[in-house]
């Protein structure tokens, strides 16, 4: 079976998908991804065939126009609401995307001709390739199934099969729908959406954060070791947004043991200096750091969250910033398995009486070992590729 795998050039949207390049590999069925060149490094690193497709946007501009929005700048395209219905702006970028990758994806396709393709579900470049050769498309979300909630939310359920339409007719295709098909669900059920996409197939979730020389195994805690981690993104749009060094100096002083985890090119602008008796881990993947952890503190990145879930660790989200991260911090508030924080809360004593209430109260922690099990009782991927192949065939 040929399996072609898209995403666009953003790490973190790519990083859920190699466990299952990885099983599809080791079950013999040829696999390649097509993604922007600006992630060339990125998959080669996983150990997956890259195929460089279209060109590179600036995401970090578009992503900080979410960040900092400029003066009526909350959707792209059509005018409404009494008019024409408007287009989300994140659906006009994800449109855009798909644009510059098209002609490269579906020539690829057409050349190759896989039996199925897998996309990260904003890659509507994956829907575009699939009907170009008819091939079933299998979305896999990166966390719970946001797009399966963006358009019904808007109230607008079939816009991106308006936005992709001017793309697909110089293609000669016709109705493409990136929601329909199979989708792979790894996030835990209490933590998915009320309405998720109808054709679901469950799979396990397994950490994947990209591999380097793992830091020196840990001392075991004395005390209670809450880890602390901003992601990337923060620091790649805006290193002034992040609260990770404010965060670290109020909750250092009270008696836990903090494990800041932070990118080593980014630890000048995000911790250029830490309280003494911090442990900063550089690089290090975060699943490799959290055993022995009582709890997480984050920006609401669903990498780290879905990190800390696997441990069953309790968190807190202090002031997530992107739409996605709100998402996802409002899903993981749901579960009962941790605490978000708005940027109107962050006061003096706020975040120390937060974790110290997450850290406390028995219920979080309970809440996040039952997600753990939801987690744990999904198939592995390898256990999921016969399903893919009867799907493809």
């Amino acid at each position: 079976m040929r399996v072609l795998i898209t995403s666009w050039a953003w790490p973190t949207h790519y990083y859920p998908l190699v466990p299952l390049a990885w099983a599809l590999r080791s079950a013999g069925h040829e696999v390649r991804v097509a993604s922007q060149p600006g992630l060339a490094d990125v998959v080669t690193g996983s150990g997956m065939p890259f195929v460089p497709v279209g060109r590179d946007l600036d995401m970090e501009a578009a992503f900080r126009t979410f960040v900092n929005p400029p003066a009526g700048h909350g959707v792209v395209g059509k005018p409404a609401p009494d008019g024409p219905r408007r287009t989300p702006r994140a659906i006009g970028m994800f449109a855009e995307l798909a644009d510059v990758m098209a002609e490269d994806t579906i020539a690829l396709a057409r050349d190759w001709r896989p039996d199925l393709v897998i996309a990260d579900p904003t890659a509507f470049v994956g829907a575009l390739a699939a009907k170009a050769v008819d091939a079933p498309l299998v979305r896999f979300p990166w966390g719970a199934d946001i797009m399966s909630e963006v358009a019904a939310m808007q109230g607008v359920s079939d816009v991106e099969v308006e936005v992709l339409a001017p793309i697909a007719e110089r293609f000669g295709l016709r109705d493409i729908r990136p929601r329909e098909g199979l989708t792979l669900d790894h996030c835990p059920t209490g933590m998915q959406v009320a309405n998720p996409a109808p054709h679901r197939q469950d799979i396990r979730y397994l950490p994947y954060n990209d591999y380097g020389v793992l830091p020196p195994a840990l001392p075991a805690p004395t005390r209670p070791r809450v880890c602390v981690s901003w992601g990337t993104t923060i620091g790649r749009l805006d290193p002034a947004r992040s609260l990770m060094g404010r965060v670290i100096t109020r909750i250092a002083a009270t008696g836990v043991e903090v494990l800041a985890v932070v990118a080593a090119h980014q630890r000048a602008d995000l911790l250029a200096s830490v309280p003494e008796g911090v442990i900063v881990a550089e690089s290090a993947p975060i699943q490799h750091v959290l055993p022995g952890c009582s709890a997480v503190i984050s920006h609401g990145g669903v990498g780290t969250i879905l990190n800390g879930l696997s441990h069953g660790l309790p968190q807190l989200v202090v002031a997530p910033m992107l739409p996605d991260h709100r998402f996802n911090s409002r899903q993981l508030a749901a579960s009962g398995a941790g605490r978000v924080l708005t940027a109107e809360e962050i006061a003096d004593g706020t975040v120390v009486a937060a974790l110290q209430d997450v850290l406390d109260t028995p219920g979080y922690r309970t809440a996040a070992e039952r997600l753990r099990g939801q987690i744990e009782e999904k198939p592995l991927p390898a256990e999921v590729v016969p399903i893919l192949e009867k799907h493809a065939s």
